[in-house]
């Protein structure tokens, strides 16, 4: 909802431009959804512009479906596997915690899309 609603606001957002140049823009919220794969699907569709990690519309932007405006600084993102203790492992777990540890290893944007759709 544009200018209103519930749970909108407006604020200014930095980052930084494609020359590398420091930008500030007025951000006004326009729709809130659960999660990040809705909010990139509703950028796809047309509906305005957002902030989503490079991963998941990696290769919207090698199709040029997607421009990238700019990079925002943001919290690191970590995956995190807890288990009771690694003696008892079962081998599915095992498995999984294998798998998670080869096809993240670098943590790269670029290696984060080959995932996503």
């Amino acid at each position: 909802m544009r200018g209103g609603g519930f749970g909108a606001t407006a604020s200014s957002g930095a980052y930084t431009g494609a020359a590398g140049k420091k930008k500030r823009m007025a951000v006004t919220l326009v729709l809130c959804l659960a999660s990040l794969f809705m909010v990139r699907d509703a950028v796809r569709a047309g509906v305005d512009v957002a902030r989503v990690p490079i991963s998941q519309v990696a290769k919207d932007l090698a199709a040029e479906r997607l421009v990238l405006w700019g990079d925002v600084e943001g919290p690191e993102i970590a995956l995190w596997a807890l288990c009771p203790s690694r003696r008892l492992l079962s081998a599915r777990v095992s498995t999984s915690l294998e798998f998670l540890t080869e096809s993240f290893l670098t943590g790269s944007p670029d290696g984060l899309a080959g995932f996503i759709d």
